[in-house]
């Protein structure tokens, strides 16, 4: 068989095809749910893209093009674990797409341009960035792990193959000579490919980068709370060295009737010996942690704290989130007092029926001014924001879909957040 013009670009788009809906099944799947190694996974997609291109130069028979789709889509599946009904869901799915971006690219063209002869090539081309856009939404709608770089970059993503579809229509409708439109059509799905993977590196990166920081956090906030413990030991160990010297001297102080003095003595023992006070005492080892010795080198400020907590002792929150959100809350709000000679901070989280519920609010002198999400403060240098942790704050907050809010009036610099668990 000697393959026509419209064969090569056909082949050329089915390659494209294929990478899209490798996309789809990773979205639906999980590329972290293999069941076989990547190599296999590969050369299943390889015999897919021969049999369905096969199949299609050689058997131009609806039924049999349709009852061979289902079936090697079904073959994709395999290399991820899944549930029966869960794989033939998804089978139909990529089917049904498949017909419906086709449909709307046909009916259009032929709206468009008439009847013409590449009316078949234009379809299949552009069909194809059409269902590589369907699956970039559905990757930004159920790409969770994503979602906290990706928000507001979709629509740069879905720019490349709109475009591409655009040269796509001028090169195959133009009346160029037949290379040079082939080579048009590979070159633009081809940098739709190098694109896409360069993106998907970037995203990798910046998700090893949070969870170095995360990390970071989380050593900080164990760290934080193994240096109360010592503190305690320490104030234990001393008290009971002079433990039986204190009770000499008290039993002195009794046996002379000396009310004033043995009440000064005990006055002063306590101040003495004071144990370290906890302020939260939640269950959850890291948040006691943080916020126990935050809210520790608070007090020195000579702030007035209050605090309210309403929450489960098992908290569905990754802890490496909740270091992030409640240690930036708090170092604000400590570099903040710290230049005031009498704050006060209020910390209130609570959990209702599967939404956490944090607010902050601490005093603060001179003047905030926004500029976009950032806060500048005239207390400080103007190149230093004075929330220098919110954004990190507010990316962690986006992957749970929650809300953060500020509020800078009176003086009172007040934080609400609404993180959905």
């Amino acid at each position: 068989m000697i393959l026509e013009y419209r064969h090569i670009i056909y082949l050329i788009a089915n390659i494209f095809r294929v990478f899209s809906i490798n996309l789809f099944l990773e979205t639906i799947f999980s590329k972290n749910n293999l069941r076989c190694s990547q190599e296999l996974k590969r050369t299943i997609f390889i015999l897919y893209y021969i049999s369905n291109s096969f199949i299609y130069l050689h058997y131009r028979i609806p039924i049999i093009t349709v009852f061979s789709n289902l079936c090697l889509f079904f073959f994709l599946t395999l290399p991820y674990y899944s549930t029966m009904c869960k794989r033939i869901f998804v089978v139909f799915c990529i089917f049904l797409l498949g017909i419906l971006c086709e449909t709307i690219v046909s009916r259009s063209s032929i709206l468009i341009l008439g009847h013409i002869p590449s009316i078949e090539v234009i379809t299949y081309t552009i069909s194809n960035f059409l269902f590589y856009i369907v699956v970039i939404l559905t990757k930004s709608i159920l790409g969770r792990e994503e979602r906290i770089y990706q928000k507001g970059r979709w629509a740069v993503l879905i720019m490349i193959p709109s475009i591409s579809a655009f040269t796509d229509i001028l090169a195959l409708y133009g009346g160029y000579e037949q290379w040079i439109t082939v080579s048009v059509i590979f070159c633009l799905f081809l940098i739709n490919i190098a694109f896409f993977y360069l993106y998907q590196i970037v995203v990798s990166n910046y998700e090893v980068e949070i969870q170095n920081q995360s990390l970071m956090l989380q050593n900080k906030a164990y760290q934080q709370q193994l240096d109360m413990i010592h503190a305690t030991e320490d104030s234990l160990k001393r008290a009971r060295h002079d433990f039986k010297n204190h009770l000499i001297a008290l039993e002195e102080l009794s046996k002379s009737h000396e009310r004033t003095d043995l009440q000064e003595y005990f006055q002063k023992l306590g101040r003495e010996y004071q144990l370290s006070e906890d302020y939260i005492c939640t269950g959850n080892t890291i948040l006691d942690g943080l916020m126990n010795h935050k809210l520790k080198i608070m007090t020195a400020t000579g702030a007035v704290i209050d605090t309210k907590m309403q929450i489960p002792e098992n908290l569905d929150v990754n802890s490496f989130d909740l270091v992030v959100v409640i240690g930036n809350l708090l170092d604000n709000a400590i570099e903040s007092l710290s230049k005031q000679k009498k704050g006060s901070f209020q910390i209130e989280i609570s959990y209702r029926q599967g939404t956490l519920l944090i607010n902050a609010k601490n005093t603060y002198e001179g003047e905030i001014i926004r500029k976009g999400e950032t806060l500048i403060s005239t207390k400080k240098n103007a190149t230093e924001a004075h929330g220098i942790g919110l954004s990190n704050v507010r990316r962690v907050i986006e992957k749970y879909d929650g809300e953060m809010m500020i509020d800078t009036e009176d003086n009172l610099f007040n934080v609400h957040i609404i993180v959905y668990i």
